[in-house]
């Protein structure tokens, strides 16, 4: 029994010294920075999430001088508004109704008229000279180019009549006309000018059936009063000259038709 007490309390000698067999001690704050005489290691305290929190504002700073959204979020914000953006500038910024060519459903531009000459003239053709030769005229405009922010360019085949001393006389007049500003624009008044020639389909005797046809006008087009059309009426000054004998006639007409887009 003896032997057993012996062998208990030599145990507890041993191993109950906290710096016996040169153990190393981790502080845990009770005596920070101090480091024990026996050669034991002292851990100051930290704080992880202190830490953490730190190299997190250091990493990204959300200040609103530096910050910057990222991810699939920000991305689909982003480009939600650019498309709402260029939709309203598709649009006019409304939904009104469109008003221009510019805001139509088409790009073809296409004029049916009809007119006639309110005071012209004609030399040497049938009779040496006469007034109000000019009968009715029958026309179809159609766009054929047009240069951005300047002018559009058209094609216009036109049927005219004429009542002579020798006789009625009707030609076919086929003129690219030159017209600014260009009818996408918007401005519902346009200027312009042709010259082209003129065959005709029905000539009084000693005459020749080849004419050249010019024309320097003045309009305004509403092309947009009935979804797609509208109506459009044009003044202008309008000559010819016999080719292929003597003869002229010109004078100023009014015609008025439809403005058709598609």
């Amino acid at each position: 029994m003896k032997k057993y007490l012996l062998a208990s309390a030599l145990l507890a000698v041993l191993f109950g010294s906290a710096h016996g067999f040169g153990q190393i001690l981790i502080d845990d704050g009770v005596n920070p920075g101090a480091a024990d005489s026996s050669g034991s290691v002292s851990r100051l305290p930290s704080d992880s999430s202190s830490d953490s929190a730190n190299d997190s504002q250091n990493d990204f700073d959300d200040s609103p001088s530096d910050s910057v959204r990222t991810g699939k979020a920000a991305a689909r914000s982003y480009f939600v508004a650019r498309e709402a953006h260029e939709k309203e500038v598709r649009d006019g910024g409304g939904d009104r109704g469109p008003d221009s060519v510019s805001e139509s459903s088409g790009d073809r531009y296409l004029m049916l008229g009809f007119g006639t000459f309110l005071n012209d003239k004609e030399w040497s053709w049938g009779a040496a000279h006469q007034d109000n030769v000019g009968s009715m005229m029958f026309d179809v405009t159609y766009r054929i180019n047009e240069f951005a922010n300047s002018f559009d360019l058209w094609f216009r085949a036109q049927y005219l009549t004429y009542n002579l001393t020798g006789g009625s006389a009707g030609q076919l007049a086929m003129m690219p006309i030159i017209a600014f500003p260009n009818a996408r624009s918007g401005f519902p008044m346009y200027f312009g000018g042709g010259l082209g020639p003129g065959i005709f389909l029905k000539q009084i005797n000693s005459s020749g059936d080849l004419g050249l046809n010019y024309v320097v006008l003045a309009g305004a087009r509403f092309p947009n009063l009935f979804g797609s059309g509208g109506l459009y009426m044009e003044v202008g000054y309008q000559g010819l000259v016999n080719l292929l004998s003597v003869g002229q006639q010109q004078g100023v007409y009014l015609s008025a038709g439809g403005v058709f887009l598609f």
